[in-house]
């Protein structure tokens, strides 16, 4: 899903707290982050909402306030916040009704259910995940 010709697009504020957090543990995802940097959260939902862009990541806070400020409802936030400072992933509704993207999230939410993700990240930042 990440390193396929089929790749997710997905980005952050560039120079946020976030961008740098993501690119410390997952040093693979940082020429993503890096080409669909965006300048401000509002960038970001055009983005997703122009379909350029098929995920975004920032604090949690702003996720949730932007979701549930959207007058289209085009925005679904996914999974839990993440990292110390309580990160958060926002989609459109076309990508989150993806059956690939359901399938992902459902093995997302079982790592995190049974407390593997912390195996899951040092697994995916030595090596591509191939199941």
């Amino acid at each position: 899903i990440i390193n396929s010709p089929n790749a997710l697009s997905y980005g952050a504020v560039k120079g946020s707290s976030v961008q740098k957090y993501i690119t410390e543990q997952w040093a693979y995802m940082e020429p993503t982050l890096r080409k669909n940097s965006v300048s401000s959260a509002s960038d970001a939902i055009q983005r997703l909402k122009n379909a350029t862009m098929d995920a975004y990541f920032d604090d949690a806070p702003i996720v949730y306030w932007e979701v549930a400020t959207d007058p289209d409802c085009k925005l679904v936030p996914v999974g839990n916040t993440f990292g110390d400072d309580y990160y958060g992933i926002v989609v459109s509704n076309e990508l989150y009704s993806n059956p690939l993207f359901l399938t992902l999230n459902e093995y997302i939410n079982r790592y995190r259910d049974n407390f593997y993700l912390g195996s899951l990240r040092r697994i995916t930042s030595t090596s591509q995940l191939t199941k």
